[in-house]
C-alpha cells in the first residue's frame, strides 16, 4: 500500500482513500495523550499493516532504536520520540543515522507526536532519513486502518465488527482497532477490557474474553530472555561437571551433584535490603498528568505541575495528602521552588511564572521565546534555569527577570541545581550528564547517565535519576551506584535531603510516591 506523507528527506503522496479517512477528534492531542508504549505499539501496528515484520528492541540495548522493520531485503530502524519530545532536534536524527550506517540498515525513520526543528529537517534531507511529525503519524494510522477495513476511508455502518489476523477486535462504534487495557477504578478494577484507539474521540469498549492476557512489556521480555540464558548456562555447567567427574567415582559424582543443587548455595551473601517505598497512589485531588515535581523541604510541601488539568497541586509531604491547588495560566510542564516563590513553566505559552506562595499571585513573568522542557532555580545565586527541546539552556535573573547566559546541552534536558556549590546538572534525553560549575557556569564534565528525570542531594553529594520503574542513586564522591525499584513508570523526581526521602511522579497514572533513601 502507499506510505503516508513523510516529513523530512522524502515525501510520498497519500492515497485518495487514506486522505479521506477521518482523523481522531482530538488529532495531535489524542496522540500526545497516549503513553509511550501505546504510541510505539500503534506505530508498529501501522507498519505491520503495510506488510512489514515489526521487531521490538530490548530496552537499554538498542542505543536509540525502538522498532526494526523488515520486508524482503529491507531493514529499517525506527525511533519513536513521545511524551516530552514536543520538538525533536537534529542530535536525535544524527544518532539514528549513525546507527543505520554502523549496522548497514536500509534507512532510518524518526516518528514523533510533535514536530521537528529546522536543523533536524535539513539533516534528514541530506542523510536520507524519514521524519514523521504528528500530522504524518495520524495519516499513517488512518491510511493503514482504512486499507485494512477495505473501504475508502469511511467504515461501513452495516459492516459487523470483526477481529484482525492478530485477534484484536474492531471497535463496535467506529470499527477502528482496539487496545487492551486494565481497569484501574470502579467495580471492574483489575479486569481487562478492549478500548478504542480513538479514545477520547470514540469511547467504544468491549469485554475481554476469559483467559485474555496483557502482552508482556519489553522489560519482562528482557528478563525472561536473561533468565533463559542463565538457566541454559547453568545446565551446561552441570553437564560439563558430570562428564568430568564421571570416570572418577560414582560417589564423588553424587556428592558433586548434591553440592551443586543444594538450595543453600543459591543464596547470594551480602544482599542489601531494598529501600522501603510508601505510596500515595490514589490520593484525591492530585492534578491530571503531573509532568514535574518539586519539594520545599523547609515548608514540608510538594508541588506537581499538571499538564492536562493546567494547575499545580500542593501536597503535604508528611501526610502525603493534597493541601491546596494553585491555578496557573497555560499548560504547566515544569515546577521549581526557591524560598517563598514557586516557578512554573508554561510550555505552550512560552513563559515561566514566578508565583508568591503566600498570596498565590504571579509576581514576575519570564518570556522564554520557546517552549520549556524543564526548569530549576538557585535562589541564593539569583538564577533561574530553563531548558528547551532544541538543547539550549537559558539562565535568568530571579530579581530583574533579564536573561543572563545561554548554555548548550542536547534535546530533552532535565535540570537539577546544587545550591550549596552552585552547580548545574543537565541530564539529556540521550543519557548524557552535563555539569556546569561555579558562578561562571563553565561546563566542567560530561558523563553517561540514564535518560529521564533528575534530582540532587547537595548535603550527601548524591544524584538521582528516574528511568522507567527504577530510581538510580549515584554517589558523586565515589562513583558507586545503587538501584531502587519504584513499581511505577516515573518521569520526574525530587529529593528532601533533611528526611532523605525521594518523591516521584508518574504522569501516565497521576501517581505520586515517597521513597525512603535510608
Amino acid at each position: 500500500m502507499t506510505s503516508p506523507g513523510v516529513r523530512g528527506s522524502q515525501t510520498t503522496a497519500v492515497s485518495a482513500s487514506a486522505s479521506e479517512a477521518p482523523a481522531p477528534a482530538t488529532g495531535q492531542e489524542w496522540l500526545r495523550g497516549l503513553d509511550w508504549r501505546q504510541f510505539e505499539d500503534l506505530v508498529g501496528a501501522a507498519y505491520r499493516l503495510q506488510g512489514f515484520t515489526v521487531l521490538p528492541t530490548s530496552p537499554g540495548a538498542d542505543g536509540g532504536i525502538d522498532l526494526v522493520l523488515t520486508r524482503g531485503a529491507e531493514r529499517i530502524f525506527v525511533q519513536c520520540k513521545h511524551w516530552k519530545a514536543w520538538q525533536v532536534g537534529a542530535p536525535v536524527v544524527r544518532e539514528l543515522f549513525g546507527l543505520v550506517v554502523a549496522n548497514r540498515a536500509t534507512r532510518g525513520i524518526v516518528v514523533t507526536s510533535g514536530t521537528f526543528s529546522r536543523e533536524a529537517v535539513e539533516f534528514a534531507r541530506q542523510s536520507g532519513t524519514e521524519l514523521l511529525d504528528g500530522p504524518a503519524v495520524l495519516a499513517l494510522l488512518a491510511a493503514g486502518y482504512a486499507d485494512r477495513l477495505g473501504v475508502s476511508g469511511q467504515p461501513s455502518p452495516v459492516a459487523p465488527p470483526r477481529a484482525d489476523a492478530t485477534g484484536t477486535p474492531s471497535c463496535p462504534v467506529c470499527l477502528s482497532p482496539m487496545v487492551l487495557h486494565r481497569a484501574r477504578r470502579g467495580p471492574q478494577a483489575g479486569s481487562l477490557f478492549w478500548g478504542c484507539v480513538r479514545f477520547p474521540g470514540c469511547r467504544g469498549t468491549r469485554e475481554a474474553a476469559p483467559g485474555t492476557q496483557l502482552p508482556p512489556t519489553q522489560r519482562q521480555i528482557v528478563r525472561r530472555r536473561r533468565a533463559g540464558r542463565q538457566l541454559l548456562i547453568g545446565l551446561l555447567t552441570v553437564a560439563v561437571g558430570l562428564l568430568v567427574v564421571l570416570p572418577i567415582s560414582t560417589v564423588l559424582l553424587r556428592s558433586m551433584f548434591d553440592a551443586t543443587t543444594s538450595p543453600a548455595r543459591a543464596v547470594q551473601p551480602g544482599a542489601a535490603a531494598s529501600p522501603s517505598t510508601s505510596t500515595a497512589a490514589g490520593i484525591k485531588g492530585v492534578g491530571e498528568q503531573p509532568m514535574d515535581i518539586a519539594v520545599d523541604a523547609e515548608g514540608k510541601r510538594l508541588y506537581t505541575a499538571n499538564y492536562v488539568s493546567g494547575n499545580v497541586t500542593v501536597i503535604d509531604a508528611a501526610t502525603m495528602t493534597v493541601a491546596d491547588t494553585i491555578d496557573t495560566p497555560g499548560k504547566p510542564v515544569g515546577v521549581a521552588v526557591g524560598g517563598s516563590t514557586l516557578y512554573v513553566a508554561d510550555r505552550d505559552g512560552k513563559k515561566v511564572y514566578a508565583v508568591n506562595l503566600k498570596t498565590k499571585k504571579t509576581i514576575t513573568t519570564f518570556s522564554t521565546g520557546r517552549g520549556a522542557s524543564d526548569i530549576a532555580v538557585d535562589s541564593s545565586a539569583g538564577r533561574l534555569f530553563v531548558s528547551h527541546e532544541d538543547g539550549t539552556i537559558r539562565s535568568y535573573s530571579t530579581t530583574s527577570g533579564r536573561p543572563l547566559a545561554n548554555l548548550r546541552a542536547a534535546s530533552g534536558t532535565s535540570l537539577a541545581v546544587d545550591t550549596s556549590e552552585h552547580k548545574l546538572y543537565a541530564n539529556t534525553g540521550l543519557g548524557s550528564l552535563y555539569i556546569y560549575g561555579g558562578k561562571t557556569l563553565k561546563r566542567t564534565a560530561i558523563s553517561h547517565a540514564s535518560p529521564g528525570g533528575l534530582a540532587v542531594d547537595p548535603k550527601r553529594q548524591r544524584l538521582y535519576f528516574v528511568y522507567g520503574s527504577q530510581l538510580r542513586e549515584r554517589n558523586l564522591l565515589t562513583g558507586n551506584e545503587r538501584t531502587i525499584n519504584l513499581g511505577v513508570d516515573a518521569q520526574s523526581v525530587a529529593v528532601d535531603p533533611a528526611t532523605r526521602t525521594a518523591f516521584v511522579a508518574d504522569a501516565n497514572t497521576s501517581d505520586v510516591r515517597a521513597v525512603s533513601l535510608k
